[in-house]
C-alpha cells in the first residue's frame, strides 16, 4: 500500500503515524535551529508561516522523530527519549486550557499551579517538549478577553521554560507574529505583547515555491505513469526559463525531475502552485489536488497543461476570482 501525504494534519490525531512526511531543506533548517538553539540556551520558539505551509506536518514529524517513532532531521535515539506533550490551540484562555490538559484539579487555578503541574511532567522526563499548534487561537482570544492577564501568563510560561538548566522546550506555531494578533488592543498593551514576542525566538516557516514543486514531483512519481511519445517536457522548461514566465523559476530542473511531475508540465505546475498559494491553502491545497484523481490531460493533449490549470482554478475558486 503506497504512503499518502495527508492534506490535513493534526498533531494529536496523527501522533505516531507514518503519514508519508517528506523532509524539505526548509524543514531541516528549522529543526536544526531548534536543536542547536537548545544547546545554546534558547528553549522557546515560534514557527511563523502562512496557512497550509506544512507547519502541522513538521511539528508532527519532529515529535515522532524525538520519541523514536520515525526517523527525520538526523535525530538519533540516545538513551531515554524525551517526553512530548502535543496540543492544538483553541479559542479560549491558554491558562485554563493548560490547566485542563495538565489535569489541575482546582476550579480556578492560579498561573503558578499550572506551571507547577508542568514542572511535575518535566521531573518525570529527562527532557520535556511542549508543542502547541494553532497557538494564534489563544492570542485571538487574549486580544478580546483581558489581554493583560492572558499575556502575563504567556510571559510567565516563556520565562518558566527559558530558565537556565531546565530542559524544557516550547514550540508554538502561528500564522503571523505575536504582535500582529494584538492589532485591536491599546498602545500600552501592545508594548507588553512585544515583550512576550521577544521571549520566543522567531522561526520563519514558508516553503519556497520550488520546494513545493519538488514535493509534488515526489508524490506524482509514485503513480509511475508512462510518458507519451512526442512530449518534450525539457523543451517546455527551457521556454519557461527563456521567456522569464515566473520570476522564481529555476532552469536547473533535470530531465528525471521533469518526468516525475508528469502528467503536469513545469509551466502548469508553477501556475497551479501560485494559484493555490493565492486562493487556496498552499501545500495543503496542492496535495489535496494531487490526490483527487483529476489530473488528466484533455482529449488530444499530452499533458495536464495551462488550460487544465485554468479550468481547475476557475472551478474551485470562482468566488475569489
Amino acid at each position: 500500500m503506497r504512503t499518502k501525504f495527508s492534506p490535513s494534519i493534526n498533531v494529536l490525531r496523527d501522533e505516531g503515524q507514518d503519514f508519508g512526511y517528506i523532509e524539505t531543506p526548509n524543514a531541516r533548517r528549522v529543526a536544526e535551529e531548534i536543536l542547536s538553539g537548545e544547546r545554546n540556551g534558547i528553549q522557546s520558539f515560534q514557527l511563523i508561516g502562512s496557512y497550509g505551509t506544512g507547519k502541522s506536518a513538521f511539528l508532527l514529524a519532529l515529535a515522532n522523530a524525538l520519541t523514536g517513532k520515525s526517523k527525520h532531521f538526523g535525530i538519533k535515539a540516545a538513551g531515554k527519549p524525551p517526553r512530548v506533550l502535543s496540543m492544538v490551540g483553541e479559542y479560549r484562555s491558554l491558562q485554563s486550557f493548560l490547566a485542563e490538559q495538565l489535569e489541575v484539579k482546582t476550579k480556578h487555578p492560579a498561573y503558578q499551579q499550572v506551571l507547577d503541574a508542568l514542572h511535575e511532567r518535566y521531573e518525570k522526563a529527562e527532557h520535556l517538549y511542549l508543542i502547541i499548534d494553532e497557538f494564534g487561537k489563544f492570542l485571538e482570544y487574549a486580544a478580546k478577553h483581558d489581554p493583560e492577564r492572558e499575556m502575563f501568563f504567556i510571559q510567565q510560561l516563556a520565562e518558566f521554560v527559558n530558565k537556565p538548566g531546565r530542559r524544557i522546550t516550547l514550540i508554538v506555531s502561528l500564522h503571523q507574529s505575536i504582535d500582529a494578533y494584538g492589532s485591536s488592543i491599546t498602545t500600552a498593551q501592545r508594548m507588553e505583547w512585544r515583550k512576550v514576542q521577544g521571549r520566543l525566538r522567531e522561526l520563519p516557516f514558508n516553503e519556497p515555491i520550488e520546494q513545493l514543486i519538488h514535493l509534488a514531483a515526489a508524490q506524482l512519481s509514485k503513480e509511475k505513469r508512462a510518458l507519451p511519445k512526442g512530449l518534450d517536457l525539457h523543451r517546455i522548461a527551457r521556454l519557461v526559463a527563456e521567456h522569464h514566465l515566473f520570476e522564481d523559476h529555476s532552469a536547473k530542473w533535470t530531465a528525471e525531475e521533469l518526468v516525475k511531475l508528469y502528467p503536469l508540465d513545469i509551466a502548469a505546475t508553477h501556475a497551479l502552485t501560485k494559484g493555490l498559494q493565492a486562493y487556496g491553502q498552499n501545500e495543503r491545497s496542492l496535495f489535496t489536488f494531487l490526490q483527487a484523481g483529476g489530473i488528466k490531460p484533455r482529449m488530444g493533449a499530452l499533458a495536464f497543461g495551462l488550460p487544465e490549470v485554468f479550468d481547475h482554478l476557475n472551478s474551485e475558486f470562482y468566488s475569489f476570482l
